[in-house]
């Protein structure tokens, strides 16, 4: 099998040490399957990198501006990194992990220039009407090149569904490019790709679940390990419609405190090559959240007004708290020799409004 990763599945997890490369990349001579990576995916990648490190980087430095003016002091310092260089270390490290697993690179395809227009006013996938649709279309003759020759199996993992299809097969209208459609899978995300060719493969873990279930695994204690961590995980979602029960659009809620861990069910422990450990487990919790509504939606809104405290005076920006209770699903891997979280992932979170399920998680 060879497997092509697309670039919006790489910039979900820059550096490849996520709970879903973790898997596929340890699990890529049980499979058995070489990784392919197109050039252009790796260009477009360091360079998403780089804009994303400008974007944090100007987020940083306007709150600082602002606790500086509030505090009437210069007390947020920090050194800033060079996004330009930081881009040229993530390309050393990006090409170093694709090598670490003996991973292909494909260079970019001979086409001419003509064929490029052709293709493009004649509004053929992946292009759109507005032009956009050419590292899409490189991208798609990098695929097509490993096709032309033999019988073995290609995946296409790519969360752009809208120009390469849902799966299992390729658009419709690409499949007519290709002699044999059925050799060319196509996943959404590393997810579904885990739970088709990785997991039927991993040894189940009964005796270290319910060890874990009992929190009686030496020197991991997952009790303390949620109380430090769980939080994290949820500070940057935005939990409006789940926790509180008011549009997206209005406000904004966030985790600030556990309050209570209430329940802790190990679904599933599963060994990797490596000897780590997959660990899957619902955690119920009672948290504290802070809900941020601007004073003009709070009077717009019926559901603001039924979730928040009334009789404030108007403000910009109003602030409240809720305590609820949630449910969620984590995945982690544990390190085999130390027994310490390598790498965590948030399947899903359940509040008493609703469920929201993360992306490469269905259920």
């Amino acid at each position: 099998m060879r497997i092509v990763v697309d670039t919006n599945i790489i910039c979900q997890d820059y550096n490849l040490n996520g709970n879903g490369f973790r898997l596929l990349l340890d699990s890529l001579e049980t499979i058995p399957a070489k990784l392919y990576v197109p050039e252009i995916v790796v260009d477009e990648a360091v360079n998403l990198y780089r804009e994303d490190l400008e974007q944090l980087l100007q987020s940083l430095e306007g709150s600082a501006a602002k606790i500086n003016a509030l505090t009437g002091r210069q007390s947020m310092h920090f050194e800033k990194p060079n996004p330009k260089n930081e881009a040229n270390s993530y390309r050393r490290q990006l090409m170093s992990r694709i090598d670490s697993v003996n991973g292909v690179m494909i260079p970019y395809p001979e086409i001419s220039h003509k064929q490029v227009v052709e293709r493009d006013l004649a509004r053929k996938k992946p292009f759109k009407r507005n032009g956009s649709g050419y590292r899409d279309l490189l991208i798609w003759e990098c695929i097509k090149s490993l096709l032309v020759l033999g019988s073995e199996e290609v995946v296409f993992i790519s969360a752009n569904t809208k120009d390469f299809g849902l799966g299992p097969l390729v658009d419709i209208d690409l499949q007519i490019e290709i002699l044999n459609p059925s050799r060319l899978q196509v996943f959404r995300n590393l997810k579904d790709f885990n739970e088709a060719y990785v997991f039927p493969n991993l040894r189940m873990l009964d005796d270290f679940k319910a060890r874990l279930q009992a929190e009686a695994v030496d020197s991991f204690d997952i009790r303390k390990w949620l109380k430090e961590n769980l939080l994290k995980m949820l500070y940057d979602y935005d939990f409006a419609t789940e926790v509180a029960g008011i549009p997206t659009e209005v406000g904004r809620v966030r985790a600030t405190e556990i309050i209570t861990l209430e329940d802790i069910s190990v679904q599933a422990v599963r060994e990797l090559e490596s000897k780590d450990k997959l660990v899957e487990a619902i955690v119920s919790v009672k948290m504290n959240f802070s809900i941020d509504v601007n004073w003009a939606d709070y009077l717009q809104n019926d559901e603001v007004r039924e979730r928040i405290r009334k009789g404030h005076k108007p403000v910009n920006n109003f602030p409240a708290n809720v305590a609820e209770k949630i449910t969620a699903k984590i995945e982690f891997i544990i390190d085999a020799k130390t027994n310490a979280v390598t790498s965590q992932e948030l399947a899903r979170m359940e509040g008493p409004y609703g469920l929201t399920a993360f992306p490469g998680y269905v259920g």
